[in-house]
């Protein structure tokens, strides 16, 4: 999935996208609409780090090794 937090002609700032990103599925898009900035920014926020998350852990199972020794790093 891919989060895009700016979307076109928005002029109140209370949307954004979230795309699919499987190649084997035709493109899907949901537009999402908050109640406000406010809610949108926490919205994004939220999807932001559950997105980083799962990205996280996909890295870590395709190559465990370097992924625990850039986590050693940042120590």
């Amino acid at each position: 999935m891919q989060l895009e937090e700016k979307v076109e002609n928005d002029l109140d700032c209370r949307l954004f996208k979230v795309k699919s990103t499987d190649p084997s599925r035709p493109q899907l898009v949901y537009l999402c609409q908050a109640e406000d900035q406010a809610d949108r920014d926490r919205w994004t926020g939220c999807m932001r780090r559950q997105l980083q998350t799962q990205l996280d852990f996909l890295k870590a199972l395709q190559a465990p090794i370097a992924y625990h020794n850039s986590l050693s790093k940042e120590l």
